[in-house]
């Protein structure tokens, strides 16, 4: 991840911990929160005699997982997930042990970051069980930066929901993650709004890359920026999306690029209102029409303005049909 994407200092510790007993008069038995400036848990499953059953802001005593880690998050707090050779091209010798787990964040305004020193992947997590999803966001103003979301068993990657009453997945912030091949649903919004999705890289992800169900009552006002989607089954479908914007994707779809039927596996924000598609790159002809041309892998609403995007052979200059 990038260099100003990680919070500085790293090591954030009140000035009442580590080093003090409890506050007299609190609840509290390791020392007094000071939630106005924050605290960074450490997470670090392959950390010589890691467990749950700590305070977890020493970064030589870490949490095992990022579940106990958010568990005990109020606003304004960082967790800080360190590196691991768990990648599937690694041999997994000196950190073998993964984020496996299926997280939920129920804490409003926190940061899930992964500290991937040396590694333009990020943090290797996968689900906790086959066809699970690995980060479940039900809070409002979280962020979410330098992971590789994978799933070997199959799985999604990143689920944010508002249920209209007392879950809200508002706000999120995605940013620096990688989605494996192995991921089925990257990034799913069920009527989540003002999300940021960019610098993301979404690699022949199975199903979606950027999922919105329009049975989950759609979503709005999202900034999609600079991400990268490579032979993702579909791209991003976008259907019943309002007032957003994309913004600078690179899209390249093997199929379009080769002529072939590729029928909505760019950007579809079919049924959607007043979307900007702008200045995207898409490995597909202008609309001919023919299979893989600018009509067959994307498709806007009427209402959307589509503008300067880039085909293999020149600026389009129409919303897709």
């Amino acid at each position: 991840m990038p260099f100003d994407a990680f919070p500085f200092p790293l090591t954030r510790l009140n000035p009442w911990f580590p080093g003090q007993f409890g506050v007299a008069g609190t609840s509290n038995k390791v020392g007094l929160r000071m939630h106005c400036t924050g605290a960074v848990y450490y997470v670090d499953p392959n950390y010589p005699g890691v467990t749950d059953q700590r305070e977890g802001t020493d970064p030589e005593y870490p949490l095992a997982t990022i579940q106990a880690a958010v568990d005990k998050c109020v606003r304004g707090d960082v967790v800080a997930v360190m590196e691991n050779d768990a990648w599937q091209y690694a041999s997994g010798l000196v950190y073998p042990l993964p984020i496996q787990e299926s997280v939920v964040v129920n804490s409003p305004g926190i940061s899930i970051l992964g500290y991937a020193r040396s590694s333009g992947l990020g943090v290797v997590w996968q689900p906790g069980a086959a066809l699970e999803t690995g980060l479940t966001v039900d809070a409002i103003d979280v962020r979410v930066a330098g992971f590789a979301f994978d799933a070997p068993l199959g799985g999604n990657g990143i689920s944010a929901v508002w249920n209209g009453t007392t879950v809200w997945g508002e706000n999120l912030i995605v940013e620096d993650c990688f989605f494996s091949n192995r991921i089925d649903i990257a990034i799913q919004l069920e009527f989540a709004w003002n999300c940021w999705i960019q610098r993301c890289v979404f690699q022949q992800c199975d199903s979606h890359g950027i999922y919105v169900d329009p049975a989950g009552s759609g979503a709005a006002y999202l900034h999609i920026l600079d991400n990268q989607f490579h032979d993702c089954a579909v791209a991003m479908a976008l259907r019943g999306v309002d007032n957003s914007e994309i913004l600078h994707n690179r899209i390249f779809n093997s199929k379009a690029q080769g002529g072939g039927a590729a029928t909505n596996e760019g950007i579809d924000t079919t049924a959607g209102l007043n979307n900007l598609v702008a200045d995207n790159w898409f490995s597909c002809l202008l609309p001919v029409p023919a299979n893989g041309d600018w009509d067959d892998l994307n498709t806007g609403a009427a209402s959307d303005a589509w503008i300067g995007n880039h085909c293999l052979d020149g600026m389009a200059v129409t919303t897709p049909t």
